[in-house]
């Protein structure tokens, strides 16, 4: 038996035309939607291209974890001022220079490989696997919660890392005709020695500070005798600071009764001058220096009176009186056993401070090329949208 056609009365497929109409147009609202959305997700724009929130959000999380591992934000809290650690302008919040950390890094990333393309520059297989190998170190420290927020795949991320690990192939490119200069590196070592003298020969000493000479002639003599520098120190030094008792793990105390083991170096001795220093890093193992005698004569005690009694009058050279009372001089005198004394390899301190010369003078123009390339780059910020991510709540 034949089926019967079925007809739609005009009416209905009236309603089913409406019907598709109304999806389609729908779907473009959606779409216009959308698209005006993607248009204001940005942070940044970079010669008219822009840098998405996703990328801006996975730099700052890298700053703030870089920030918690420096205990900046346990120690100053998110409001704190972290100019002194970082060099930027005073009252700058941590909070602020994270957000500030981020936009540089983002925007280095950027100029970092569109340099790399425009020059032909390209990861090796080696920076491929460390790629790899840092996106596996990422995703085993990132939280579900922050990586969602991030909002990035894992070939994005990818991406990133690879972007960030193009910089040592542009520094490398953009270093390689440096030239060492040898005079100029010689200036600089000289400069070097003379200012780490104290430091790169290892003189470790024990040293007894007294308030008079009499004490510090006794106390030496002795210490030259054979008497423990351990038991004089406790017995003559006004600035006794060491061995001091250590509690042990098992809540027992160990006192040090060698002198050896209460050795500090003497560049870290505040009290002796560089003179003194000079003196004393010609001696051996096993010597005693003389005794030699600091001055610790309280500054003078300035004070000022203002006899002033109309404030709007103008100061003149009779208005301040001025009472110093000059402290009458007070002397310690200190001397120091040589437990060792340990001069460096110079020829290696020499190859290690060309190594650092040279990255040195490489970073200057490197640094240099990509200040320019920044200068040269038309950067806008996306401040609303900056604003509107809160740095202090982001998960790690």
């Amino acid at each position: 038996m034949a089926k019967k056609k079925v007809k739609y009365p005009y009416r209905t497929r009236n309603n089913i035309i409406t019907a598709a109409v109304a999806v389609v147009l729908i779907a473009v609202l959606i779409t216009l939607v959308a698209l005006n959305v993607s248009a204001r997700n940005y942070v940044l724009t970079l010669d008219g291209k822009k840098a998405s929130v996703n990328d801006y959000k996975y730099y700052l999380y890298n700053e703030v974890t870089l920030y918690k591992s420096y205990g900046f934000i346990d120690y100053l809290g998110w409001s704190g001022d972290i100019s002194q650690y970082t060099g930027e302008t005073s009252g700058t919040t941590v909070a602020q220079s994270a957000v500030n950390g981020a936009l540089s890094a983002l925007i280095h990333e950027r100029i970092t490989v569109r340099e790399c393309k425009a020059r032909g520059l390209t990861l090796s297989a080696d920076q491929e696997k460390t790629a790899q190998d840092n996106l596996n170190t990422l995703l085993d420290n990132l939280s579900k919660a922050a990586k969602s927020n991030i909002g990035l795949s894992n070939s994005q991320l990818l991406t990133l890392i690879k972007g960030d690990l193009l910089w040592d192939n542009l520094y490398a490119d953009i270093t390689q005709d440096y030239a060492f200069d040898q005079a100029d590196f010689d200036t600089y070592y000289q400069n070097y020695l003379d200012t780490n003298k104290y430091t790169l020969t290892k003189c470790n000493v024990y040293y007894i500070l007294t308030d008079t000479r009499d004490e510090a002639e006794d106390a030496l003599a002795k210490a030259m005798g054979g008497e423990s520098m351990f038991d004089l120190a406790k017995e003559y030094s006004n600035d006794y600071s060491a061995p001091q008792p250590t509690t042990n793990s098992d809540g027992t105390t160990t006192t040090p009764d060698d002198p050896r083991a209460a050795t500090m170096l003497a560049s870290d001795i505040t009290q002796l001058t560089d003179a003194m220093k000079d003196e004393i890093y010609q001696l051996q193992a096993g010597d005693y220096s003389k005794i030699y005698e600091i001055d610790v004569t309280p500054a003078a005690d300035t004070t000022s009176t203002d006899t002033s009694t109309d404030a709007s009058a103008t100061a003149t050279p009779d208005a301040t009186a001025t009472d110093s009372t000059a402290a009458a001089p007070v002397y310690n005198y200190i001397f120091v056993y040589v437990d060792s004394i340990t001069p460096p390899d110079y020829d290696q301190v020499k190859s290690d401070e060309q190594d650092t010369y040279i990255k040195g003078k490489k970073d200057d123009i490197a640094n240099n090329a990509y200040s320019q390339m920044v200068n040269d780059a038309t950067i806008s910020y996306n401040q609303d949208m900056i604003s509107s991510i809160d740095v202090t709540t982001l998960p790690q």
